[in-house]
């Protein structure tokens, strides 16, 4: 009986090779999320991709070196389990980086001594963890890939067209992953890609009016900023009342230059500060409410022939919109942004028998019927 000669078949081609003979059936079940072969090796290759685009792979095969030596780039997968962690670790496979795990429980300096030692030039980092991680960034320069899982955040401009500069404002979140990183992390020379501006945010609908309100909340104040900057510059016979709440003057985005501006142009912009957690002087206590709606609408002469503008949580936008038309400001005046989601629930009464649905993620749209 002749012996079978045992051929070293790579895992990743094995994974390519099922896939492709049966692309729809389920590969991969973690809780409610089901992936095919063929979703599977979607993303798996994407990930490897972008890897191989950075310069990650191998780089020395494995017959030039010593047993203990690494040819290879590492990719540390600091997740919790699930479908990300083992699409990380194929990902990995098929741009011929070695993945490596990083136990989710470990503090900031048992983290930078593992990144250290094992040498890692990229890392896929789930959320939560990314405050831990920011805190080794700046001690890691051999790291050049900060997670590679698409990150993709909306973030408002805010500097007027006139300025010649682009800019927006980003405020950490605790937790948040691109915040965290730009805000601790991001050096001049750093590179990330952009799309094109979406907003709808604008003064295209109010250039002809003369009078402008701003109600903003925290980082609310970022698109806000930018329209009064522009209002100010434009058209001298214009002006701005903003009201803005916030914790205290240390937490308050843009408070110097807001203060600037105010000093600037002290007939046509005036700051209504609030602070739920400062009380001082010229200054009012507590939250954006209905009383201090009432007394902003007071500061402003025929207040109906103002445009508003609001942006901040849902709740403030609500009520401060409410007790705007109970004051006689027109629906056509007001424009407001969400910094969070909607969460008012509709209850779908009648089904549609047929139609087309389009969803359009990532540059990438699937059509339904």
């Amino acid at each position: 009986m002749t012996e079978a000669t045992p051929i070293d078949v790579p895992l990743a081609a094995v994974h390519e090779a099922i896939a492709a003979s049966r692309p729809d059936e389920y590969c991969l079940v973690f809780r409610d999320r089901r992936f095919t072969w063929q979703q599977i090796t979607d993303r798996t290759r994407r990930l490897a991709n972008a890897l191989l685009d950075r310069g990650l792979g191998c780089h020395t095969e494995r017959s030039e070196l010593a047993n203990h030596v690494s040819g290879q780039d590492h990719l540390a997968i600091y997740l919790h389990n699930g479908n990300e962690y083992l699409e990380s670790m194929l990902g990995a496979l098929k741009a011929r980086v070695c993945s490596m795990n990083v136990n989710y429980r470990y503090v900031a300096e048992e983290l930078h001594y593992l990144l250290t030692d094992a040498q890692a030039t990229a890392i896929v980092v789930h959320s939560q963890f990314a405050p831990t991680l920011a805190e080794v960034l700046p001690q890691l320069p051999h790291l050049r890939v900060i997670h590679e899982t698409l990150v993709r955040r909306s973030y408002s401009i805010c500097c007027s067209p006139q300025s010649g500069n682009l800019q927006v404002g980003i405020k950490e979140v605790p937790g948040g992953v691109f915040s965290t990183y730009v805000n601790q992390s991001l050096l001049v020379g750093d590179e990330f890609k952009v799309a094109i501006p979406e907003g709808r945010f604008t003064l295209k609908e109010s250039r002809q009016a003369k009078k402008f309100v701003g109600i903003a909340a925290g980082s609310g104040i970022t698109p806000i900023i930018s329209l009064l900057k522009s209002i100010l510059l434009d058209d001298q016979d214009t002006s701005f009342v903003l009201l803005y709440g916030n914790k205290s003057p240390e937490e308050t985005m843009f408070y110097d230059e807001l203060l600037s501006l105010e000093k600037k142009y002290p007939n046509r912009f005036k700051i209504n500060w609030v602070f739920s957690q400062s009380n001082l002087e010229n200054s009012h206590f507590g939250r954006i409410d209905p009383s201090l709606i009432n007394y902003l609408i007071r500061q402003i002469e025929t207040p109906s022939k103002a445009s508003f503008y609001l942006c901040g949580p849902e709740a403030m936008i609500n009520m401060s919109t409410e007790e705007l038309l109970e004051k006689g400001v027109s629906k056509e005046n007001l424009f407001f942004e969400l910094f969070s989601s909607n969460t008012n629930k509709v209850k779908v009464t009648e089904a549609a028998k047929k139609g087309l649905l389009s969803l359009t993620c990532d540059e990438v749209t699937h059509s339904l019927e």
